[in-house]
């Protein structure tokens, strides 16, 4: 499916629009400005750029006023099923600046196999950063906000594929609500985390989802504790 992308760079946007150029070619870049070598005016108009050794799409987008305006796709140089190189992430800009929903992939020909999909505002991350592994089970969340990373969540799961732990993380310690459960999908502990150390109640489960324990923490040293 992918790989078919790049085929869209010989279909006219249309009949009064100009067709694609290569930016490395035709066009000069000064101070993040792509002019024209001719007139030396600022370009408008859709673009791409090429892999120089096998003559494949690299990059393509839009133009506008000299900078990236719009959806802009980048592509492998080669593929692991097919020589033709697939989609390798698309993004969105706005005004020369990456703004909006982004999506990277992983090089497979075959199907659209997500790597990361997240958000810019402004040229900084901004919302819910995903990352996948190659089954495409979700290995991380992140929350960004104008580009500060605000809480992170890694996710475990057990070889049946089902999540086994959802682990909050701040600047690098456990920080934030925890989750782990049984592999029959039945919550099994649940609690905060504070700076790397239990903090506040927990509550364990049996694997019917009945309360089994539950405790109170501060500053990781236990309070108090009941047992079912």
């Amino acid at each position: 499916m992918k790989k078919l992308l790049p085929l869209l760079l010989l279909i006219l946007i249309g009949c009064s629009s100009p067709e694609p150029i290569n930016m490395e070619e035709m066009l000069i870049e000064r101070n993040d400005v792509w002019y024209t070598k001719d007139t030396n005016q600022p370009y408008s108009g859709p673009v791409f750029k090429l892999y120089h050794d096998i003559g494949r799409i690299k990059e393509q987008g839009y133009l506008e006023n000299g900078k990236i305006h719009g959806p802009y796709r980048i592509y492998f140089d080669s593929g692991i099923n097919i020589p033709e190189g697939g989609l390798s992430s698309e993004f969105n800009f706005k005004n020369g600046l990456l703004d909006g929903p982004y999506t990277s992939y992983y090089n497979n020909d075959l199907e659209d196999l997500i790597e990361e999909e997240g958000n810019f505002k402004d040229n900084k991350r901004h919302g819910t950063r995903k990352t996948y592994f190659y089954n495409q089970q979700i290995d991380k969340v992140e929350t960004y906000k104008d580009g500060e990373l605000i809480e992170s969540i890694k996710l475990k799961y057990f070889s049946n594929g089902e999540l086994s732990r959802e682990i909050p993380y701040k600047d690098g310690k456990r920080d934030g609500p925890y989750k782990s459960y049984y592999e029959n999908g039945q919550l099994k502990e649940e609690g905060t985390y504070k700076d790397g150390r239990r903090d506040g109640p927990f509550k364990f489960y049996y694997d019917n989802g009945q309360l089994k324990q539950e405790g109170d923490w501060k500053d990781g040293e236990l309070i108090d504790f009941k047992e079912y």
